[in-house]
């Protein structure tokens, strides 16, 4: 089978699944842990890849070590891959998913720029009202912006709504230049 097609099929069963479930946001999150564990932790890919450690032991060892970062929606993922001999194919996979994630008409992704790092709390409560007043699922990423003085600045699909004191000010000298 085309590896192409094995990597859209397989993520658009799990996306399904977890459309169904309604978790397409909180798997998404979940997905893109096991993507920044993939990336930074080369025993973990090790793992995941070796043939010298069976698949019953690898998931064994996966419901151990990642009980606290993923769900066992997630970990049937990688055991169906592991059981494919097609592990090699995750980090593909869980792009496909988010692709699909992406252009779900009930989810929007929405960027939160801030000057600072916001906790997750403040971040939930973002969500929280941007989703009373999209009336979408919202999935959400908040990154620092040095360029920001204070407020904040969120991308939500291709549109930028702009809050920052930096805007701000530039909205009040455009004002000023007007009127002089």
């Amino acid at each position: 089978m085309n590896i192409q097609r094995t990597v859209r099929q397989t993520a658009q069963a799990f996306f399904t699944a977890a459309s169904k479930a309604d978790l397409i946001r909180e798997t998404s999150a979940r997905l893109i842990s096991i993507q920044e564990v993939l990336k930074s932790t080369p025993k973990f890919k090790h793992l995941l890849h070796t043939k010298r450690i069976t698949a019953a032991q690898k998931q064994q060892i996966l419901k151990v070590v990642l009980k606290d970062l993923i769900t066992d929606f997630e970990i049937a993922l990688i055991n169906v891959l592991i059981e494919k001999d097609a592990i090699s194919l995750l980090s593909d996979v869980i792009l496909g998913f988010q692709k699909l994630a992406a252009s779900d008409p009930r989810y929007v992704r929405v960027t939160i720029s801030t000057s600072n790092v916001l906790d997750k709390r403040e971040v939930d409560e973002i969500v929280t009202r941007l989703e009373k007043l999209l009336k979408k699922h919202v999935d959400a990423k908040s990154v620092v912006s040095p360029d920001l003085i204070g407020g904040m600045r969120l991308r939500i699909g291709n549109t930028i709504v702009d809050g920052s004191i930096s805007r701000r000010l530039e909205k009040l000298r455009e004002s000023l230049i007007r009127v002089s």
